[in-house]
């Protein structure tokens, strides 16, 4: 496994431990021992991050990284994931701003015949990257098709991306992603 992927694992444990530690304090209870609301919510994120890790973990050579063709794929669920989107763009501006970060691609299985594919962003170099969202449901069988064309089976994948943020008139935070990814680069290039 190359640094990039042992950093990802790193980070992803660290991640899970960080959470595990925090779904233990006394906060998550009130004074009856009941759960507040929320806590099922907290629970299916750690599940979904503990398999990503195992995906992580399972991937035992360097991640393969996608051509920059300067395709812009955009992600679906920014908004339940903006504290990793602003800590790579920082705080909300009035103007909209972007910055350039790397991103990985972590396709696993989250129902019996479900796939999703979710896209980490960060500085890789620094450990940082964390869940900003997924490629919308519709294409991850394609996505899964092009890692499959390439010998890549379900392993993670990276690939350059850019964040951005803007303060709303009400004054929250409106986040995107959007990847330089083209799955099928391949395909175009065969048929041309």
């Amino acid at each position: 496994m190359g640094w990039l992927g042992w950093l990802l694992v790193a980070t992803a444990v660290w991640w899970v431990g960080h959470r595990l530690r925090a779904g233990n304090s006394r906060s998550d209870v009130d004074e009856a021992g009941a759960n507040k609301a929320g806590d099922s919510d907290k629970i299916s994120e750690l599940e979904r991050k503990t398999k990503l890790l195992a995906v992580l973990q399972a991937s035992d050579e360097d991640l393969y990284e996608w051509p920059s063709d300067e395709v812009e794929q955009e992600i679906v669920g920014e908004s339940y994931h903006q504290p990793a989107i602003l800590a790579v763009t920082g705080a909300p501006q009035d103007k909209a701003h972007t910055v350039e970060c790397d991103a990985v691609l972590v396709p696993y299985k989250f129902k019996a015949n479900e796939w999703a594919v979710a896209a980490m962003i960060g500085n890789a170099a620094a450990g940082k990257m964390d869940v900003a969202g997924h490629l919308a449901r519709d294409e991850v069988s394609d996505f899964r098709a092009a890692l499959r064309r390439r010998k890549l089976a379900d392993k993670a994948t990276a690939c350059k991306a850019e964040a951005g943020c803007k303060r709303k008139p009400d004054g929250s935070a409106m986040c995107w992603v959007r990847l330089d990814l083209d799955w099928d680069a391949d395909l175009d290039e065969a048929n041309s």
